[in-house]
């Protein structure tokens, strides 16, 4: 093999050809300076084969990576700017629950079956998001009789010593009783 140097990578179609050992097509050579983060690559000839990648990077999607560690199992995870963006309202039922409603003020749903749509809110400190520099938002969205069934199953399945479904963090943030409350309520409305 060839030494290109202390700094300098040898480009793509020299690196295929010598793990190949033969000539890359130009697709193959397309390919790996995609799959290496180049924008493009034209073979010399008449005619060009491109491939693009682009690698999104910014604040947005540091912020976005930052937060994913409030994803939980039985819920979807959005964030402040996806909330503004579809118009959502939060309005309290509980001191940590709030129902979610969009810009009709009509009731989010979803879930089986379909419920309105509740959230718990949680607000990460500067600290918490490095890099970031202020406090951000995100909201947990559930469908209560659904989480409701996804902890019955749980505290089932570990009574009868059975791998019990992964809800226990959730159920920190989201309280059993207040769902199960919820899910009272919704009952007699169908």
């Amino acid at each position: 093999m060839k030494r290109w140097g202390r700094y300098r990578s040898p480009p793509p179609p020299e690196l295929l050809k010598d793990y190949y050992r033969r000539d890359p097509t130009p697709q193959e050579i397309a390919i790996t300076a995609r799959r290496i983060c180049l924008s493009g690559y034209e073979p010399v000839g008449w005619w060009t084969y491109h491939q693009y990648r682009t690698d999104f990077n910014g604040h947005e999607i540091d912020r976005f990576f930052r937060t994913t560690k409030s994803a939980i199992p039985g819920a979807v995870v959005i964030g402040e700017s996806m909330a503004k963006s579809m118009k959502l309202s939060f309005n309290a039922v509980t001191d940590v629950i709030d129902a979610v409603f969009n810009t009709d003020d009509v009731p989010l749903m979803g879930g089986v079956p379909s419920d309105p749509i509740h959230a718990r809110t949680r607000t990460f400190k500067p600290e918490d998001l490095k890099g970031i520099g202020y406090a951000y938002s995100t909201h947990a969205l559930f469908a209560p009789r659904t989480l409701k069934g996804l902890y019955v199953q749980m505290e089932a399945d570990k009574r009868n010593n059975i791998p019990a479904l992964p809800y226990d963090e959730t159920a920190k943030l989201i309280p059993p009783d207040a769902v199960d409350e919820l899910a009272k309520r919704i009952a007699p409305l169908l």
